[in-house]
């Protein structure tokens, strides 16, 4: 595992608040081999062959999560559950079919890591969707099937209902969706202005939008949601060209947190929150702030350069997650177009590599991440979970 230590940036400053079967765990990824065939201890510390992780760091273990069957066939985890009762957890995703079809899926992951799934969810007469997020205590998925927004409630068998879009709209997606059932994501046609505009599904009659203060014309997106209602996404000009990190607060105001996307945050607690995203579209970043239902002011933040790390600036860098530690917090993304898990432990930031590519996409409080990574040259749904607590 390369290890660098990056002294964070402190900027204080106030902000316009405004085959399918169940698999076991894989002791040793199949993700990075170099020319010898031999693991690469610095990209997948968990291979039994890498001692203590590699170098006596905490390390990883990777679970494949599988795929619906076929020799090409895909997958990828795309949200995931805190433990639940018995320390199952539920992962939401998408894998293709025999038809190479996206199928919205779920997995069950028990506290030993036996693995049931994936399973699909029912998609009604769409021929394809994804369960693109999970409420925290896993009864509540969200996504799309068709271009429609859906959900599927656990508590009911999982059985799907087609959400309306935002007035006027005709499609849209359903990203993210907290305990009481709220729901965060976009609406879209390609024939209005905006083309996307930010959308909150709440289970009332009618979806409402999030407001744009950057330009009522332009494009939304919303990301994530906390119990209480905060939103992140990102919002951008008339032009779509030019974007910026937003929280939007409960009360109906928001903040902008500066150029990039939120992706997203942990819940508020003592009146903070912690928000994962990019600065200028390139560069992952944490912000964090302090939060009421009206105001907020930015108090610290954290670019995660990747050179500070010993990783290349080519690629993409994004925090799409984050969570809270005793210490700091962890957030977990992609940098140089590898899976990676950032920690932070009050004093410094540390970056470790899950695998050689593609991405981690969510983590939960127990700091267990999913995403995909390529297993024999496919990529597959991955839960990695941390050896150490």
């Amino acid at each position: 595992m390369r290890r660098a230590v990056l002294i964070p940036l402190l900027a204080f400053f106030a902000v316009s608040c405004q085959d399918r079967s169940s698999t076991a765990p894989i002791p040793g990824p199949d993700f990075a081999k170099g020319g010898s065939g031999k693991p690469d201890c610095t990209v997948d510390p968990s291979h039994p062959k890498c001692k203590d992780g590699g170098d006596g760091e905490v390390a990883y273990t990777a679970t494949d999560l599988g795929t619906l069957g076929g020799k090409r066939a895909r997958s990828a985890g795309l949200d995931i559950s805190d433990p639940l009762d018995g320390g199952t957890r539920v992962i939401s995703g998408t894998s293709s079919d025999n038809a190479n079809l996206d199928v919205a899926v779920r997995w069950e992951v028990n506290e030993s890591g036996d693995v049931d799934g994936p399973t699909p969810l029912d998609m009604g007469a769409y021929s394809h969707g994804v369960g693109r997020g999970i409420s925290d205590d896993g009864r509540i998925i969200v996504g799309y099937a068709g271009n429609m927004p859906v959900r599927w409630d656990g508590d009911v068998g999982w059985t799907m209902t087609t959400l309306p879009p935002y007035d006027g709209y005709v499609y849209g997606v359903v990203f993210d969706a907290n305990n009481d059932g709220t729901g965060v994501g976009w609406s879209t046609d390609g024939s209005k202005t905006p083309v996307r505009v930010a959308t909150l599904w709440d289970g009332s009659a009618a979806p409402v939008s999030l407001p744009n203060p950057v330009a009522p014309d332009g494009v939304s997106r919303a990301k994530a949601i906390t119990s209480d209602g905060y939103v992140v996404g990102g919002v951008w000009d008339a032009a779509e060209v030019s974007s910026q990190a937003i929280l939007w607060l409960p009360g109906g105001g928001w903040c902008l947190l500066g150029p990039g996307n939120a992706h997203g945050l942990t819940e508020v607690s003592d009146g903070t929150v912690l928000v994962a995203g990019t600065m200028d579209g390139t560069l992952a970043k944490v912000w964090e702030g302090e939060v009421n239902v009206n105001t907020c002011v930015v108090t610290d933040e954290w670019p995660l350069h990747a050179s500070s790390f010993g990783w290349s600036e080519n690629g993409d860098h994004v925090a799409f997650d984050v969570r809270t530690t005793a210490e700091g917090w962890e957030a977990a993304g992609m940098s140089a177009d590898a899976p990676v898990v950032w920690t932070y432990d009050g004093e410094a930031v540390v970056g470790t590599r899950l695998a050689s590519n593609l991405k981690a996409r969510r983590i939960n409080q127990d700091g267990e991440v999913v995403g995909r990574s390529k297993v024999k040259g496919v990529w597959h749904g991955i839960l990695w979970t941390p050896s150490q607590p």
